[in-house]
C-alpha cells in the first residue's frame, strides 16, 4: 500500500492506534479527520506527503511521529488536536511545521 486515500478512515471512532506500513508514501487530505480516539501515530520515514486536514478533529491525539525529515505537510493536519505533541529531528519539514503552528514540539535523536 502506497497511499492513504482522502476520508479512508474518517470518522472511525474506535480507532485508537494504528500502524502505517513502509511502503506508505502519502496520506491523503482528511485521511483519519474525525477519529476522535486515536492517541498516537507514527509517520514512517517513506512518507512524502500529508495531505490537508489529515487529523483533524482527532481530539484525543497525543503524539504524531515523523520518521523522515523532508515532507510535504498540509494545512492543519492537526486542527482541533489541542494536545498534540511533534516528535520529530531537528530542522525537518515536521520540526518547521510544529513551531509555525505552535504545537509542542520533541526532538527525536
Amino acid at each position: 500500500m502506497t497511499e492513504i486515500g482522502k476520508n479512508a478512515f474518517a470518522n472511525c471512532q474506535n480507532l485508537k492506534t494504528i500502524e502505517l506500513p513502509s511502503s506508505l508514501i502519502e496520506i491523503g487530505s482528511t485521511a483519519f479527520t474525525g477519529c476522535s480516539s486515536l492517541e498516537s501515530i507514527i509517520i514512517p520515514d517513506s512518507v512524502k506527503s500529508v495531505g490537508d486536514n489529515a487529523f483533524l478533529r482527532c481530539v484525543k491525539l497525543r503524539e504524531a511521529t515523523f520518521s523522515g525529515d523532508e515532507l510535504t505537510i498540509g494545512t492543519q493536519i492537526f486542527e482541533s488536536c489541542d494536545n498534540v505533541k511533534v516528535m520529530a529531528r531537528k530542522n525537518t519539514s515536521a520540526h518547521k511545521y510544529a513551531l509555525e503552528n505552535n504545537y509542542k514540539f520533541v526532538e527525536l535523536k
